[in-house]
């Protein structure tokens, strides 16, 4: 169902902006963090296009938004923890078609026994608060 853009409370472009502004970020940085062209988003900024769906989905997870929110719908500008959740979960079996060590390393934490998975994800999850 194609919704009418009377139907939105803002365009994209002012949302993007604002999605950066609070992020303190640049179009390189948002960039490199989103894997998405800095062509492709200074044409969004100038509000000349809007992404297809899946540089949507990144630009959102760059900047921990919603997509919707981005999109210009009267919704929450914060992701929700579930979507994040399960943008992380698919970002996870996307490495998992096209890095063959990565596959490795899950086989390996697959087998190993409670006390020392427990132990490596313990260090795992402390590197990510970094």
């Amino acid at each position: 169902m194609l919704v009418k853009k009377e139907e939105r409370s803002a365009e994209f472009k002012d949302r993007l902006r604002d999605a950066m502004a609070s992020c303190n970020i640049k179009a390189v940085k948002l960039s490199e963090k989103s894997g998405v062209p800095k062509g492709a988003i200074s044409y969004y900024l100038a509000g000349k296009s809007q992404p297809r769906a899946e540089r949507l989905s990144k630009i959102a997870n760059a900047l921990n938004v919603s997509e919707a929110w981005l999109l210009g719908f009267d919704v929450s500008m914060q992701m929700k923890t579930a979507q994040k959740k399960k943008d992380d979960i698919a970002k996870a079996l996307s490495q998992l078609k096209i890095d063959a060590d990565f596959v490795e390393v899950v086989y390996q934490l697959a087998d190993l026994p409670d006390e020392q998975y427990d132990s490596v994800k313990n260090i795992i999850l402390s590197l990510g608060e970094k």
